[in-house]
């Protein structure tokens, strides 16, 4: 074969891998991505966690409060002092959320309204605390705070020193970082 049979059979080659790899990039099932300003869905300038109900509905830890998506509406609901909702994490029919000095959930009324329930008691009064993670591993839920998981509501409180950085769940076991360990929770300890 001419040596410029060799070096077009490579060209060619070389265009079809380019085209091969530009098309699979381009895949049909990816959605476009869409921004929302804040002018968008009317609340706080920052959001710190999102989640998701099964039915596909979206959460926001908003600083104006809970923000709620249902793919072509935009609702806010405040806490009371309209304190900055810094953690969400939606179960089943139930949103969590965690916020400075409170910690709650919202459920549905029969009208389909959000009314929100106080979980941490007169927590606000005594300690300014941020609520940054929710966790749930069983029935538990579990309210991460700077140095604290508070479980289900204020009663039950589990202290971490020398304090948290970080929580995950994984394989339904929470795991803790702190400046200087990761442990694992096993029973409440």
């Amino acid at each position: 074969m001419p040596k410029n049979m060799i070096g077009m059979k490579k060209w060619l080659l070389s265009l079809i891998a380019v085209v091969a790899i530009q098309v699979a990039a381009q895949a049909p099932w990816q959605r476009a991505v869409v921004n929302y300003s804040r002018l968008s869905y009317h609340s706080g300038n920052q959001n710190w966690q999102i989640g998701q109900s099964p039915e596909g509905w979206m959460y926001f830890a908003n600083n104006n409060g809970m923000l709620e998506y249902d793919g072509a509406n935009w609702n806010t609901y405040p806490l009371p002092g309209n304190t900055k909702v810094r953690s969400v994490l939606p179960v089943g029919d139930t949103i969590y959320v965690g916020a400075l000095g409170q910690f709650g959930r919202f459920v549905r009324n029969t009208k389909g309204k959000m009314i929100y329930q106080d979980l941490s008691g007169h927590l606000g009064e005594k300690e300014q605390v941020n609520v940054w993670h929710i966790h749930r591993i069983g029935n538990d839920v579990f309210f991460q705070t700077d140095g604290t998981f508070y479980i289900n509501d204020y009663k039950t409180k589990m202290a971490a020193h020398p304090g948290i950085h970080y929580s995950t769940v994984v394989y339904n076991k929470l795991y803790i970082t702190s400046s200087k360990t990761i442990s694992v929770l096993v029973g409440k300890q």
